[in-house]
């Protein structure tokens, strides 16, 4: 498999974690665990953060 095609795959799970990370933030706010709502959505600062690098570097990729 081509660095192209595993980062590609690597994007589509990140693409994956903060779809569930976002409905996992919805399901808990505002209800007793809404303290780690805020850490949710720290991590998926993070996670988009490092989402938009790969593309970053697919982009390059496919200029090369």
């Amino acid at each position: 498999m081509s660095i192209h095609a595993d980062l590609s795959s690597i994007m589509s799970t990140f693409d994956q974690a903060l779809e569930r990370l976002d409905e996992s933030a919805r399901e808990v706010a505002g209800g007793p665990e809404d303290d780690v709502v805020a850490d949710i959505y720290e991590v998926e600062r993070h996670l988009r953060q490092a989402q938009r690098r790969l593309k970053r570097a697919i982009d390059y990729l496919e200029g090369a």
